[in-house]
């Protein structure tokens, strides 16, 4: 028989210390998921601009400096 849990963070597999701040386990999900973010974000623009001057979707796109 389970138990029902007094604290909804639990449920969802965070862990809160003794100062109510979430684990580190959190913090490394969070920013792996803001990478893939912005991966994903950098490729729709690099999609967009190659669109934008009729080139193949996955074409390279480098910037001269």
């Amino acid at each position: 028989m389970r138990l029902p849990s007094t604290n909804a963070s639990q449920e969802c597999g965070q862990v809160t210390d003794t100062s109510g701040h979430l684990s580190n386990d959190s913090n490394v999900t969070d920013a792996q998921q803001t990478a893939i973010k912005t991966e994903n974000t950098l490729d729709l623009d690099k999609s967009a601009f190659n669109r934008l001057l009729g080139r193949p979707l996955n074409e390279i796109v480098t910037l001269a400096g």
